[in-house]
């Protein structure tokens, strides 16, 4: 099964500590190896071409998805995340 790179989000949830996000990234990684190497032994991608890849997979399609929203700390809600704000257009 083919899945479009701007849709694999390797990181299954948004944390609010530091130490999930290095934990995770550790345990994601040694799989996305593992399946570009295949795609490129198999000639289905360019050795060239994984930089770019890996740096969408691992952090350029969360910040994408993410654009316009805005995260609030506080006390009590540690991270609760508040709708992006529009302008309506008057039509």
């Amino acid at each position: 099964m083919a899945v479009p790179v701007n849709k694999m989000f390797p990181f299954g949830r948004d944390y609010a500590a530091i130490e999930p996000i290095y934990g995770h990234a550790v345990v994601a990684r040694p799989g996305i190896v593992q399946a570009l190497s295949e795609l490129i032994a198999e000639g289905w991608i360019a050795r060239e071409e994984t930089p770019e890849l890996i740096r969408q997979i691992m952090c350029g399609n969360g910040l994408r998805f993410n654009e316009g929203v805005r995260f609030v700390y506080s006390r009590r809600h540690r991270h609760q995340r508040s709708a992006p704000t529009h302008k309506r257009s008057h039509i």
